[in-house]
């Protein structure tokens, strides 16, 4: 027969950065809600608390402590990528509305620079981010070379591979690297 103390181990945190998840979760339970009465509240919180627990993985803490942590990187990231999706839309409806379709669709294998120390999740992040961006799409991740695979609608001229990763990811390599540091 297990002891109440043996129950109540099960239902910790099991890492210190599970916290930061809770609170992002909690404040998004808060704005989605729009309800400040004490029952709506206690509830966010259990079911934040709850979905850590069921969730728990390295990439959600990573993520969740740059958010909570770094809130204003986050901010100029996600400014970041709003301009990238509109020039990249500017620039793929200018494609498309040519009288003759001009481009030139290629798969490049694009360098980047990334710390070692949260390689993994920032590529992710960072491959999801030139996905979403139009005319772009992030084929295949290498994270033991640092590169990445990308299908783009059409040629991107490039005088060496630095100009390459320049010209491919803009400012939201930078951005990337500030938030999730």
């Amino acid at each position: 027969m297990k002891t109440l103390k043996d129950l109540l181990s099960k239902f910790k945190l099991r890492a210190t950065e599970d916290i930061f998840t809770v609170i992002l979760l909690y404040i998004t339970w808060i704005i989605i809600a729009a309800d400040t009465s004490l029952s709506s509240l206690l509830l966010g919180l259990i079911i934040s608390y709850v979905a850590v627990l069921v969730i728990h993985s390295y990439f959600t803490r990573k993520v969740s402590k740059s958010i909570v942590t770094r809130f204003f990187y986050f901010v100029a990231y996600a400014i970041t990528l709003v301009k990238e999706v509109i020039l990249s839309s500017i620039a793929v409806a200018r494609l498309a509305l040519q009288p003759k379709l001009s481009f030139r669709p290629t798969i490049e294998k694009v360098p980047t620079i990334v710390e070692d120390e949260n390689k993994l999740v920032t590529m992710v992040i960072l491959g999801n981010s030139i996905t979403l961006t139009p005319g772009t799409l992030t084929i295949e991740v290498d994270p033991g070379e640092k590169v990445f695979y990308i299908h783009s609608l059409d040629v991107i001229e490039a005088e060496d591979k630095d100009d390459l990763r320049e010209k491919m990811f803009g400012s939201l390599e930078t951005a990337i690297r500030r938030a999730f540091k």
